[in-house]
């Protein structure tokens, strides 16, 4: 599967400025869609961007598994 051509625009900020990032799913939506935090810290900071999510992670509830037989209709193609 190739991702859409707008992932980049998340992680681009982290790239450029050489910054670690960590991403933590924290729920569902109402219609079933995974959401999440994105952490950034320092240069190098890896240690303590890490020690953040595993603390966050330990304090949230348990994430439970999306539906993956909801499906949404796909947007038809342009003529």
């Amino acid at each position: 599967m190739n991702p859409p051509r707008r992932w980049p625009q998340f992680t681009r900020p982290a790239n450029y400025l050489a910054t670690c990032a960590l991403a933590i799913p924290t729920g569902l939506t109402s219609a079933g869609l995974p959401h999440g935090v994105q952490l950034m810290g320092a240069p190098f900071g890896e240690e303590t961007i890490l020690a953040i999510g595993r603390a966050l992670e330990e304090r949230l509830a348990p994430m439970p598994r999306p539906d993956l037989a909801v499906t949404r209709p796909r947007a038809q193609p342009h003529a």
